[in-house]
Formats: structure tokens, C-alpha cells, sequence
């Protein structure tokens, strides 16, 4: 699967600065669609390094956040339901 996800979000500075490692870009890519600015670029090469991550698994308390966020649409940035519940 290559390529990368563009998110040109002009509200991102909104995110929250808890998340550890983890929900960030999940976040903000349902933010991104929420604004429609969401793209997808299959020629973008794009390379994340993290040699632990298939051991060391998802942040607990990432996740948590993401789920207590998106409760609220991520303070109202996100509020269509399909948006809501894609990763719920």
C-alpha cells in the first residue's frame, strides 16, 4: 500500500497536544474530510520509522483520548455522523 494522505488543515492547531504517539493523525485526518480537504496522493512517498512498533502496540492512553475527543467531535470540529463513527 503506498502513497500518503495530504491533510491541509487549517484548524489543526486546534488538535489536541496530549496524544503521545498515537490518534493524532487519526484525528486529524477526520477533521481534514470534515473540512474537505482530504486527499490522497498514491505517487507521495512517505516513510515512518518506529522499529518497535509492531511489538510495542497501541498508546492505551492514546486511544482513550481519541475515544473521550470523539465523543465530543474533537470540540466541534467534526460533527457528520459517518465521519464519527468510521473509527468508533
Amino acid at each position: 500500500m503506498g502513497g500518503a494522505t495530504s491533510l491541509l488543515c487549517p484548524n489543526r492547531a486546534r488538535m489536541d497536544e496530549g496524544y503521545f504517539g498515537h490518534y493524532n493523525d487519526t484525528e486529524l485526518t477526520l477533521i481534514a474530510m470534515q473540512e474537505g480537504v482530504y486527499a490522497f496522493d498514491p505517487n507521495i512517498i512517505f516513510m515512518e520509522i518506529d522499529y518497535e512498533k509492531e511489538s510495542k502496540g497501541v498508546n492505551k492512553e492514546d486511544k482513550a483520548l481519541f475515544n473521550r475527543r470523539l465523543e465530543h467531535g474533537f470540540e466541534g470540529q467534526v460533527t457528520r455522523p459517518d465521519l464519527l463513527q468510521m473509527f468508533s
